[in-house]
């Protein structure tokens, strides 16, 4: 009979070469005579390394209909086959509905695999051909075997399973169970293997089975990528398997808790390689198929799925010990500083842990087409071209920090989240929150001159505050249970806020008890996987033990507040001057602040606290209650008083308007400022203008917290302002009263812009260069003179010299703003410039700014071919820089109702060209509509969500969150603007009188 197959999900039509289909046919006649010994004796076939290739023409077929698969571009030719053991009938079962749970049995689980890959990459093909062996065991007796297969064609005759059992002399068979049936659940991507009898309950047995997929280009799963050299294309086959995608690669049990030992072998040309995430044992000629080989693996140590790894390419490698960096062969140079930092940041944590990397090497490598920044499979580590690759004169001090964070990130993931893995995607924070807070800890012992702990205040603990305040935020461990909703929390809460209240946590436990409780739960937990509570109770021991927490209350109880409920507390500060006590009470912070809800949610939160003339931290608990009183402060009535010390704590802080006027007037003494830390000036501006902005304090008092920056001079406070401050800018740049803004914030930044001046120097710390961007760039959008007129002179000098793609006069700290302002000065000719650069350069981090740069353009027509640009196949524009585009054309006053405009009319080719890229789909809705601040912007894009909520249902919890932000900036403008306008106007006025 003809072998049945079954289609996964999406398909793409399949293509293959003349020579390759001329090879089939001799080869199927070959099968024809191998068929009968492959019935009887397929379970050693299945270790076989001809075997995938005997099925080559069964899995590459023409439908028996003569039909070509739906969805393909191409028809392709083959011959039908058939290969069956026993007859197999497809069996469809009705689709569930999202809310119904998508967990697999817990009846089996894998012990190992042994897998077989024969990708086809060169020949146009894209398609790989593979062969799956697995070993089970049951748990629980049953009668059929459910697994996951997505986008895959199975080859149902192939489909076999066996009892793994011993003769009477105790030699190892094989025993046949026969396949009654094979179905599938398509929106659960189950595959499921109905028995004619139950498998019995602690014992063996193994399935095997052969199928086809398809090389995609999404990103996703097992798919294809490509670069240029010498004017030919070069093909490369990747994986990118996290959360739930290493099923479109290989037939598997694909939860993060069912972990196996992993054995693979992967096909390619000879002249190319093969990495994988254990060392290759030894190579040997495929059988069948002329210049190709076959790359044996190490059988891995127990791990998840969503962990493997493998990419065939022609990339080069530099090495030093057991660590070895990957890139294209003309981006090999780039490769340094990560093998440099690399090592280093790995022995650290070796330290930090107390625990070896337990894998025998470590390869990071370099792909040029990458959705996220980097994935941190063990051993096996992928990153994108500029999260890995830094070109000493052309990429800038920040491509040099984000590169050495984005290793540190992964590197820590090969405790938190490899060695020991979260049971659900439920505790997803266990893995990102950990490895966001490492990456700083990390990056700090290699690089302590660059302050990142200092900065880690800003780029984490107040970015995601601003997020957290919304009422369409979630808690951090929160359940899910389809793939879009697993995707949907790979957002800034699991990262950030994770990483955020674990530094809280850490604070108030102790380092050290903090570092040896981290050291029990990995090593009591290792090769395993774990719950959230399965932490705490580890740091709960060491911390009684040590003596650093009250023997009645446990971290569960603390950190359940801050992980099982939404958002985070503003605490706010009454004092009793004479009586010389405090009150604090504490409530949900919302950005949408409804004074009428009396009800708020409660959290442990660690109160630590400063005075002018006590500068010794004192600490309280507000023990998930309401309020609590300080009593005998031991402060004057005429000081000032500081809570939450250098933002350890993940809250808000309001204060009475008396000790608002005492902090401000402290800002305000000459060199009065320093008396705070850097980290705390910018904590009373960024909680200062959010207090405000959601109705908690006056705009006055935030906005004259604000003007002691005129004397500021470090970087981190005016990281915290910019933020700030930006938000104002937004909101007001459409206005009518924009002039008076540019006076304020002009005055504030003059002395920073003098000081830091426009030239940069390779003696300036990490933070002047910081600075130096930052003041600049707004400073230059502000239409300052002196600023323009030096961006366009050296973007001029560029332009004018005899190579511009081997010469480029600009700084690469300067090139952000220098390229942007041009461009934007410019015309169509700068732009044409600018985007032949971002073709030509070789270099990951250079095409990113260029892209940046080409959104800042003022012609229209420009802007919307860009767009287009984005979004088309063989324009230049890579997919995972799509999202770039719209980003810059949006953050461009005349390009945001363009972006936006896209965004609607072209939903549907969005969808299409970026499939279920979730990544890159809710950064695009994010970014087109993040500005609007009018009620006829608010009023359509509820209406768009409206009329389309069943095609924008993948991006849902994102536009809820659009949508809440924008209610926001219509209130803000309703209650603000004209409140504001009168603070600046008088501003205005006070310097034209000094």
């Amino acid at each position: 009979m003809d072998a049945v197959t079954t289609s996964f999900g999406k398909q793409n039509k399949l293509s293959m070469s003349k020579n390759l289909a001329i090879f089939l046919v001799v080869l199927f006649v070959a099968c024809l005579v191998g068929t009968g010994l492959l019935v009887y004796h397929l379970s050693s076939c299945a270790h076989s390394t001809k075997n995938i290739i005997e099925k080559v023409e069964v899995c590459n077929q023409t439908p028996v209909d003569g039909s070509t698969t739906p969805g393909s571009t191409e028809e392709f030719t083959g011959t039908t086959t058939a290969i069956a053991v026993v007859t197999t009938e497809t069996v469809d079962i009705p689709a569930s509905n999202k809310s119904v749970d998508v967990r697999l049995p817990t009846s089996i689980e894998p012990h190992s695999y042994e897998i077989k890959l024969l990708p086809f990459i060169v020949e146009g093909n894209f398609t790989f051909h593979g062969e799956v062996t697995i070993l089970i065991n049951v748990t629980k007796a049953t009668d059929n075997i459910t697994l996951h297969a997505d986008e895959l064609t199975i080859d149902e005759a192939s489909v076999q399973v066996f009892e793994k059992t011993t003769d009477d002399t105790n030699n190892s068979i094989n025993r046949t169970i026969t396949v009654r049936e094979i179905g599938n659940d398509t929106e659960k991507q189950f595959l499921i293997i109905y028995l004619t009898e139950p498998l019995a309950a602690n014992k063996q047995y193994l399935i095997y089975m052969q199928y086809v997929g398809v090389l995609n280009d999404l990103l996703q799963g097992f798919y294809r990528s490509s670069y240029m050299a010498n004017n030919q294309i070069r093909w490369i086959a990747a994986t990118q398997f996290q959360p739930t995608d290493a099923r479109k690669a290989f037939p598997c049990f694909d939860e993060p808790a069912m972990k196996a030992k992993f054995k693979i072998s992967l096909a390619r040309f000879a002249n190319m390689s093969t990495i994988s995430n254990m060392r290759r044992l030894y190579s040997e000629p495929l059988d069948g198929l002329d210049g190709y080989e076959w790359d044996h693996y190490e059988e891995s140590i127990p791990m998840s799925t969503y962990l493997i790894a493998f990419v065939v390419s022609d990339f080069e490698f530099i090495t030093t010990g057991n660590f070895s960096v990957w890139a294209r062969r003309d981006a090999i140079p780039q490769a340094k500083h990560s093998l440099d930092v690399g090592p280093k940041i790995l022995r650290y944590f070796e330290d930090f842990f107390q625990i070896k990397f337990p894998l025998p090497k470590v390869d990071m490598i370099a792909l040029p087409d990458f959705a996220a920044g980097a994935m941190e499979n063990w051993g096996l580590i992928t990153y994108r071209e500029s999260a890995l690759l830094y070109e000493d004169g052309i990429s800038s001090r920040t491509n040099l920090q984000r590169i050495t964070t984005v290793i540190a990130h992964e590197l820590a993931h090969q405790w938190f989240g490899n060695l020991v893995t979260p049971k659900w995607w439920t505790d997803l924070w266990l893995n990102e929150g950990f490895a966001s807070y490492m990456e700083y800890i990390g990056t700090n012992a290699v690089k302590p001159s660059w302050k990142i702990m200092d900065q880690f205040v800003v780029h984490e603990l107040q970015n995601v505050l601003a997020l957290d305040g919304l009422k369409s935020s979630h808690p951090i461990s929160i359940k899910v249970n389809n793939p879009n909703e697993i995707n949907d929390i790979f957002d800034r809460i699991s990262y950030a806020k994770g990483a955020t209240i674990i530094r809280m946590m850490e604070y108030f436990l102790t380092s050290d008890v903090f570092r040896k409780g981290l050291t029990n739960y990995l090593n009591s937990r290792k090769f395993s996987s774990a719950e959230q509570d399965d932490l705490w109770f580890a740091l709960t021991e060491q911390a009684h033990k040590d003596g650093v927490l009250n023997e009645n209350v446990s971290v569960k109880e603390i950190m359940d507040t801050w992980t099982l409920q939404t958002g985070f507390p503003v605490v706010t500060v009454i004092r009793g001057y004479e009586e010389n006590f405090a009150s604090l009470r504490q409530e949900r912070f919302l950005l949408e602040n409804n004074k009428n809800e009396t009800k708020s949610p409660l959290w442990w939160v660690p109160i630590t606290y400063v005075s002018r003339n006590n500068e010794e931290v004192k600490s309280a608990w507000m023990a998930a209650e309401a309020e609590i009183i300080l009593s005998d402060l031991r402060v004057s009535s005429n000081d000032w008083l500081l809570v939450n010390v250098n933002q350890r704590g993940y809250y808000r802080v309001n204060y009475d308007l008396k000790n608002w006027q005492f902090l401000i007037q402290q800002l305000w003494d000459k060199n009065g400022y320093l008396k705070f830390s850097s980290t705390n000036r910018a904590q009373m501006i960024d909680d200062s203008l959010n207090l405000a902005a959601a109705g908690y304090l006056d705009y006055d008092i935030a906005l004259n917290v604000t003007t002691y920056l005129i004397h500021e001079r470090e970087c981190v406070p005016w990281m915290a302002a910019f933020t700030g401050l930006d938000y104002l800018q937004e909101m007001f740049t459409r206005s009518a009263d924009f002039d008076k803004f540019k006076v304020y914030m002009m005055a504030l930044m003059d002395g920073l812009y003098k000081d830091v001046g426009f030239e940069d120097s390779s003696r300036d710390s990490q933070l002047t260069v910081y600075n130096r961007m930052d003041v600049l760039w707004r400073s230059c959008l502000l239409g300052n003179l002196d600023c323009i007129r030096n961006a366009v002179a050296h973007f001029h000098n560029w332009r004018s010299s005899p190579n511009p793609d081997l010469f480029n006069p600009i700084s690469p700290n300067l090139k952000n703003v220098v390229y942007c302002m041009a461009i934007r000065a410019g015309g169509q000719e700068e732009w044409e410039f600018a985007w032949q650069r971002y073709l030509n350069t070789n270099v990951g981090s250079e095409k990113e700014i260029i892209l940046s740069s080409l959104g800042c353009c003022r012609e229209t027509w420009i802007l919307s071919r860009y767009l287009h640009w984005a979004v088309s196949e063989g324009s230049g524009i890579r997919k995972q820089d799509s999202a770039r585009v719209f980003t810059a054309v949006a953050n461009n006053v005349i390009g945001q109702e363009l972006a936006y405009r896209f965004l609607k009319n072209n939903w549907d080719t969005l969808k299409k060209y970026m499939g279920s890229s979730l990544l890159l789909l809710n950064a695009i809705v994010k970014t087109c509509t993040s500005k609007f601040n009018t009620q006829e912007e608010l009023d359509d894009l509820k209406n768009f969500v409206k009329n389309n909520s069943e095609e924008l249902s993948i991006v849902s919890r994102t536009l809820e969150q659009s949508i809440e932000q924008v209610e926001a900036n219509v209130r803000w403008m309703n209650k603000n603007y004209h409140k504001i306008v009168r603070w600046l106007t008088s501003f205005e006025a006070s310097r034209q009188h000094v």
